[in-house]
């Protein structure tokens, strides 16, 4: 009985044993395959004399760790494909901050570095995403921009890659990002783009309904407005001016008025005079002309009248209207002259008109989460 329990703990012994050496086996490949990938792709990333992340070969540099292990291997797997099969080159990066530095600028160097895209045409892009600060963008080359716009660029980040990393969902919305960064620049069935994937490209790319009405109602607006404004600005430029000529009818009879209190007393009683005269001898011609009209025969007066159209017509016919023209600006010219000399006679004689008067005077976009 003895021998037997002996035996049987010999057999569990050596079972045991057996199996201890298979799971170490497995321990030892597991962690080995573990530690190259990690050696290769996270822990050993190398930097140039710039600060910038030296090119390993692989189109996913995951130095903030946003993926996980089987979204990386997917990602590069799928990246290295769309270059074999295309020639289209977008690669990822992501990093825990850039120091400060504006993100765009920072991808344009990643790109202009690791020379992303064929030689001479220039058909890459980069995803940047800084974790820390909450930052991301995508940087296209000269081939791509035209396909993949600035606009679409805003719209895979915005409607994309955001809602996915609001919810904490970083692997899901880089992948996502860069599928539909790969299926608007390659538009056709060379590449394996899920479904899921057509429907947002379809989404992204949809422009808004109504675009051609709102750009017209838009315009009308616009110059509604326009009108609007400039119709305002002349009513206040002429009300501005009217106020300003106001102001200076004011100041000059004014200051009429404080010449005409400083003369002396007998100076205005003289001015006052002459001019009470000067307005009884009009008045009293006025009245001689009407007495004289009135004491004529209706037939005279009709002759008169008559006589008077016939010469005006005349003289209208015979005169061209430059004549007109010249006569009328060497009439005016000569009214000015006159009252301007009139008046500086009338100054300078020391006589005043009390009132009156008047004055009269005229490639990409960038993002966060």
């Amino acid at each position: 009985m003895k021998k037997v329990f002996k035996n049987l703990a010999a057999a569990i012994f050596i079972f045991a044993l057996s199996l201890n050496t298979v799971f170490a086996e497995d321990t030892e490949t597991s962690y080995s395959d573990d530690f190259l990938l990690f050696d290769s792709e996270t822990e050993n990333f190398k930097k140039d004399k710039d600060g910038l992340y030296e090119w390993t070969g692989s189109f996913v540099l995951d130095t903030a760790e946003m993926l996980s292990e089987n979204e990386r291997l997917s990602l590069k797997e799928f990246l290295r494909d769309l270059n074999d099969k295309t020639g289209v080159q977008i690669a990822v990066l992501t990093i825990l901050t850039t120091d400060g530095e504006n993100i765009h600028d920072l991808a344009v160097r990643y790109f202009d570095k690791w020379e992303l895209g064929q030689e001479g045409i220039d058909n890459g892009a980069i995803l940047t995403v800084a974790l820390n600060d909450r930052m991301n963008d995508i940087t296209t080359g000269d081939g791509t921009e035209g396909i993949l716009t600035d606009i679409l660029c805003k719209k895979i980040l915005d409607e994309v890659m955001k809602p996915a990393f609001q919810k904490g969902l970083y692997g899901e919305g880089i992948i996502n990002a860069v599928n539909c960064m790969a299926g608007i620049i390659v538009q056709d069935d060379s590449i394996n783009i899920q479904p899921e994937t057509k429907k947002l490209i379809k989404k992204i790319k949809e422009e808004p309904k109504n675009l051609e009405w709102l750009a017209l109602l838009l315009l009308i607006g616009g110059t509604v407005a326009f009108v609007f404004i400039i119709v305002k600005t002349n009513r206040l430029i002429e009300y501005a001016s009217k106020k300003k000529s106001e102001r200076e009818t004011e100041k000059m009879k004014k200051r009429k008025l404080e010449a005409w209190l400083a003369l002396p007393p007998e100076e205005r009683e003289r001015i006052t005079r002459e001019q009470q005269e000067k307005e009884a001898e009009k008045q009293r011609k006025i009245e001689e002309k009407e007495k004289a009209w009135k004491s004529l025969s209706a037939a005279q007066r009709k002759r008169i009248m008559r006589n008077r159209k016939t010469k005006n017509k005349k003289s209208s016919n015979s005169r061209s209207s430059y004549e007109r023209d010249s006569d009328s600006y060497s009439s005016s010219s000569y009214s000015s002259s006159s009252s301007s000399y009139r008046s500086s006679s009338s100054s300078s004689s020391g006589s005043y008109r009390s009132g009156g008067g008047g004055h009269t005077s005229g490639g990409g976009a960038s993002g966060g989460w």
